[in-house]
């Protein structure tokens, strides 16, 4: 993509990591032997309006329809979350029972269940297919496409407008942004809400906490996407900032006039502008930091593996697929890799490594085990305490290279 997916600018890539499978990419055991298809990973930013954004991108399809397994229903890191969101969306803009909530890649509907659980009407909109069934079963009423005129005109003729619209890490996966906000003015109520939370690109700069990948398509910053909402006569009323996957922000839009702009949004626009003054060094401080993060990994892996010490990996996440394979670590460094998830365990990464339950890693107590769900760290050492307990230790790879 050579040019700016907001303002179609001319970009300049500042990070290349090679080539890389689909993140998703999780091969039943008769696959592995076809061939990998390889697509270029690499991050590009705009001078002209300051986006930052992937340097070319995956269809839509290969990424969604064909492999997707990520359900964020399974961790209880991930569900205490949702659960606060709920509570805070209906308490702060006063949803009541006969206003429709739509959450857009609704997953398998563990948010839209807590609205449901609230007295609210939901409705959930995802390509996932897999996933789409599996909400379906659960009560949850799904739209199994991708969002745009064509969903919302549908959405709206048998569900009506939403006063609320969710959309929590997809709207930085989204193919086409100007295709998807077409579709946010014919649902959304007219004093209604639409709500984005995404990991946030003002905190990945500064901790390193982050995994460039390709579902994530746009590394989110307030004031360039502002100018994207303005085009829809939409305006960023308020923002909140959290450490979930790393540091994540929350965005509140509107449109113009319809509610009270918070202090926030101004504030967070001035700390962008402050952290990015010198732009292009600090992008190329961070591009130095993530090659950085992949060597020291690299090392450290190797450097065991040459002493004997028996390795494996503990959650199949789609970052942690990604760095596996940049960073060229296969089945000949990774004996398994272990999964909470019934949609991977059984399957194999791209290269090799088969997937496995949790509770192997206890029951094989290797020497150590590579965390590759590192967002969800505290729980999941909660969960597998009794491998530490037995002298097994945890390798963190990012943002620091740490070994608990």
């Amino acid at each position: 993509m050579k040019n700016c997916r907001i303002c179609n600018a001319l970009t300049k890539q500042f990070l290349d990591l090679g080539a890389t499978h689909p993140p998703e990419e999780f091969r039943t055991k008769k696959q592995l032997g076809d061939k990998i298809s390889e697509y270029p990973l690499g991050l590009s930013f705009c001078a002209e309006c300051g986006q930052v954004q992937l340097s070319s991108k995956i269809p839509p399809d290969v990424m969604y329809r064909q492999n997707y397994f990520y359900d964020y229903s399974v961790t209880t890191t991930g569900f205490t979350h949702w659960e606060d969101y709920a509570k805070t969306v209906i308490k702060k803009y006063g949803v009541g029972k006969k206003d429709l909530v739509v959450d857009i890649g609704s997953n398998t509907g563990t948010l839209l269940l807590l609205f449901k659980s609230l007295g609210i009407p939901i409705l959930g909109i995802d390509p996932a297919t897999k996933l789409v069934k599996i909400a379906r079963k659960r009560g949850v009423p799904t739209i199994g496409s991708y969002f745009g005129a064509k969903a919302a005109r549908k959405a709206v003729k048998n569900f009506g407008q939403a006063k609320v619209i969710t959309c929590n890490s997809v709207f930085d996966h989204v193919d086409d942004l100007y295709e998807y906000m077409d579709g946010i003015p014919i649902l959304l109520d007219p004093k209604g809400i639409f709500i984005v939370e995404v990991p946030y690109f003002g905190s990945m700069v500064q901790t390193l906490d982050h995994v460039v990948y390709h579902q994530q398509i746009d590394y989110l910053l307030v004031k360039p996407f502002s100018y994207l909402f303005a085009k829809y006569n939409m305006e960023i009323v308020d923002c909140q900032e959290f450490k979930l996957h790393g540091g994540s922000i929350r965005l509140y839009m509107g449109f113009k006039g319809a509610h009270k702009v918070s202090l926030s949004v101004a504030k967070t626009i001035k700390e962008e502008e402050k952290l990015f003054k010198n732009r292009e060094k600090v992008l190329a401080d961070f591009a130095k930091g993530i090659l950085r993060q992949r060597d020291d990994m690299v090392l450290l892996l190797k450097k065991l593996k040459k002493q004997g010490k028996s390795i494996a990996a503990v959650g199949a996440s789609a970052k942690g697929n990604i760095l596996l394979y940049y960073s060229n670590i296969g089945p000949d460094v990774i004996d398994f890799l272990t999964e909470k998830s019934s949609l991977k365990i059984g399957r194999y990464t791209p290269n090799g490594i088969p997937v496995v339950d949790d509770k192997e890693l206890i029951k094989r107590q290797p020497d150590y085990a590579l965390l590759l769900a590192w967002n969800f760290q505290k729980e999941i050492l909660k969960n597998l305490q009794e491998y530490t307990k037995k002298g097994g230790k945890f390798i963190v790879p990012i943002p620091v290279l740490t070994i608990i």
